[in-house]
């Protein structure tokens, strides 16, 4: 993983490489999604795994089962890609479908796959991601 300061805001990057494949089947066309998740902020910012889990249940107690979404792209404070058909969502809602790749027909062991998240600050308050 990379993070990376700039003069616009900042730059996160990964890569990963595929080394192996579940066999294509016509039953299933789930395939990979790629992206970022972050944590909801603290004030000693000091993130815990189970701020992760409380934001999917905020009125939980310890102990309490936590339902988590089946696919990657409902949970919250994710911007995902991917899929087949492939969507792009963001914080868990589907923000628009995605053409030029298909991660399904393309992917093969060997195939290097990286994501860029570029923040660019615009007006005080307001992000693009």
């Amino acid at each position: 993983p990379m993070s990376e300061a700039n003069s616009f805001g900042h730059s996160y990057y990964f890569e990963i490489e595929i080394r192996e494949m579940a066999q294509r089947s016509i039953i299933t066309t789930k395939t990979l999604s790629i992206g970022f998740a972050w944590l909801p902020q603290r004030p000693s910012s000091i993130a815990l795994f189970g701020d992760c889990l409380n934001s999917l249940a905020p009125d939980a107690s310890p102990g309490d089962a936590v339902s988590i979404p089946e696919l990657v792209g409902q949970m919250p404070r994710t911007f995902v890609i991917g899929g087949d058909l492939p969507r792009a969502s963001f914080d868990g809602q589907e923000i628009r479908k995605i053409t030029g790749w298909r991660p399904f027909l393309e992917l093969q062991i060997g195939t290097t796959v990286g994501a860029l998240l570029e923040e660019v600050d615009r007006e005080p308050g307001l992000h693009r991601l």
